[in-house]
């Protein structure tokens, strides 16, 4: 069972580093397939431990559900640290932004 992601994000605001990010909230809509999340980062587990406020809110939409008897925690923190695929660029509009993902390579924290 994964609990948190492990990796250093500072704050656009301050510039403090948030280490240890925790999914807060999820919503799944089923009939389009797609999952809606908070992750907050706090500066350590610690300070999440000790009811301290979160340093970051990150929003990601991820294009799956999860399935069958799996944990939903547990598919959403996998989703979270995956490596981003480029998409296919149109070369008639080659301006197509790459998805950003800053979670990917993440290390996943267990219970």
């Amino acid at each position: 069972m994964y609990i948190a992601i492990n990796k250093p994000i500072a704050a656009n605001e301050t510039g403090a580093v948030a280490n240890f990010h925790r999914i807060e909230y999820y919503s799944v809509d089923l009939k389009s397939q797609f999952s809606n999340l908070v992750v907050n980062g706090y500066v350590s587990q610690d300070t999440f431990n000790n009811n301290k406020q979160a340093l970051v809110s990150t929003n990601v939409t991820i294009n799956s559900v999860p399935t069958g008897n799996e944990s939903a925690l547990d598919y959403f923190y996998a989703q979270l640290v995956l490596p981003v695929t480029p998409p296919v660029v149109d070369p008639n509009q080659p301006h197509t932004p790459t998805p950003v993902n800053v979670f990917s390579g993440a290390d996943l924290i267990s219970a």
